[in-house]
């Protein structure tokens, strides 16, 4: 999980309708508990910033994988990434699989947002 950084002059308000249609679309807690939604989510957001990266569209905020992914390594942002959507799919509690879903999908709009 992280935050991409876009260049000043973007349009901030893009960021809350995108935020805004994905709680729409995602508003059911029993889409959001699906062990399938955290994947999908999950791995949209490992893409979304991987492409931001790499295209220099946005670079990463979160001080654990600073240094790391703007550097261009990703193997390790990746597995830890798939290693949390295995131990939270492992643990089997609907409510930490929503929360985790509905992160990781709020990243992936916002690095879709960066990218645009």
């Amino acid at each position: 999980m992280q935050c991409l950084k876009r260049a000043p002059d973007a349009n901030k308000m893009h960021t809350g309708l995108c935020a805004a249609l994905l709680v729409l679309f995602l508003s059911g807690c029993a889409t959001l508990q699906q062990p399938t939604t955290l994947r999908l989510c999950a791995a949209a957001d490992v893409a979304t910033t991987v492409v931001a990266v790499k295209t220099h569209a946005g670079r990463e905020l979160n001080p654990l994988w600073k240094a790391s992914v703007n550097d261009g390594r990703f193997l390790p942002f990746v597995l830890a990434t798939v290693l949390a959507v295995i131990l939270i799919e492992r643990l089997d509690r609907p409510a930490v699989t929503a929360t985790a879903a509905a992160v990781e999908c709020g990243l992936a709009a916002h690095n879709v947002w960066i990218l645009r």
